[in-house]
């Protein structure tokens, strides 16, 4: 029986604002609300797995390096605060490839409830497209894009008990 829940997020227009095909660490930014939201699912008990689409890498637009760049400038900046995400995981095909991990696809929620020993049931999803909430296996949370996160400044779930610690992981 899986012991864990996570908060699935999506990431551009969600944690950071979307910069369509972001390769420069430099223009990374963090939405209003992200650090308060997250540290409050955090206390709740939740794991922070980030789960994204990085379509620009298969169109070439963007390179891998310059994707993991990217990724670890919004971790850094998470960290900064306090604040670390369990784990990411990006799908970088483009939406006509037909494959498994690309949103609305659930192979890399399936991936992570697997790593990380989750109750996809009692997980949630926040993300800012209709795409994001497709796969949702728990309750699923649309955020406008680019909004603030502060509807989540209080605590809305129960912790479990013992509450999950996080640990620094990236990409």
């Amino acid at each position: 029986m899986p012991e864990y829940r996570a908060a699935f997020l999506d990431r551009d227009g969600t944690l950071i604002k979307d910069v369509p095909y972001i390769n420069d660490p430099t223009q990374v930014e963090l939405l209003p609300g992200v650090v308060r939201a997250l540290r409050n699912l955090i206390e709740c008990g939740y794991l922070l797995i980030v789960v994204t689409n990085q379509s620009g890498i298969g169109r070439w637009r963007i390179t891998k390096p310059q994707y993991v760049a990217v990724q670890r400038r919004m971790l850094d900046l998470l960290a900064q605060h306090g604040v670390y995400i369990t784990a990411t995981y990006y799908c970088p095909h483009t939406p006509d490839a037909g494959c498994a991990c690309r949103k609305p696809g659930t192979a890399l929620f399936e991936r992570a409830a697997r790593d990380f020993d989750v109750d996809l049931s009692q997980s949630l999803m926040f993300g800012d497209k209709e795409s994001d909430m497709v796969p949702c296996v728990g309750t699923c949370i649309r955020v406008p894009k680019d909004a603030s996160w502060a509807a989540w400044y209080r605590p809305r779930y129960p912790s479990p008990t013992p509450p999950v610690k996080t640990q620094p992981r990236g990409v």
